[in-house]
């Protein structure tokens, strides 16, 4: 990737040397996901100290809250994919996002998560109060298999992202919630306002 194209997330994605795929493809393919994402939202990720991205072959894929080691890193809030699920998992792949992002979302990462109740600063209060009224609602726990709230934030996440009318269908006001807060672009560069 030539260095004026240079994505700035680029640096924080790791590669086990373990992994069979290249690794300038295994980072090309996470970085052409995650293009997907609001440039408000991939500019901040990348200025954050938790947020790191990991793929491995023998490692399940996990978002890992607390302090971790993963090969040569010890960090805290680390996205960590198999490799199957950057190239053809994709759902597995954003579950992963999707959980970072609660957790960014409910303490800047550094504690409870959004849907567990919490709400970072930066997370206007009808955020969370329609976040809430989603969750009251129920209609896409069948879809999604679940009624577990942080199970429900990271798979509602993830079919928006691979399978968006499934989610539209079964619960139009999840997806709405999803693209009005987390996929906005107005959203994340009234948080970059913030946190300046």
């Amino acid at each position: 990737m030539p260095q004026q194209n240079k994505s700035p997330l680029f640096d924080r994605i790791h590669i086990a040397p373990s992994v069979p795929t290249p690794p300038g493809r295994l980072r090309d393919a996470v970085l052409r996901h995650l293009s997907r994402l609001p440039r408000a939202l991939r500019t901040l990720w990348a200025q954050h100290p938790r947020g790191v991205m990991a793929v491995d072959a023998s490692a399940a894929s996990a978002y890992l809250a607390e302090p971790t080691y993963w090969r040569h890193l010890h960090t805290a809030g680390l996205l960590l994919w198999h490799v199957d699920d950057v190239m053809q998992r994709r759902e597995a792949f954003w579950e992963v996002v999707g959980a970072w992002l609660d957790h960014w979302l409910g303490s800047d990462a550094t504690g409870a998560f959004f849907s567990e109740g919490a709400r970072a600063p930066f997370v206007p209060e009808d955020a969370a109060r329609r976040w809430q009224d989603v969750l009251a609602l129920g209609y896409a726990e069948d879809l999604l298999g679940t009624q577990e709230p942080a199970t429900l934030f990271r798979r509602g996440f993830a079919r928006l992202m691979v399978s968006p009318r499934e989610l539209d269908i079964a619960d139009p006001q999840m997806a709405r919630w999803f693209r009005t807060v987390v996929l906005n672009e107005a959203f994340w560069r009234a948080v970059q306002g913030v946190e300046k």
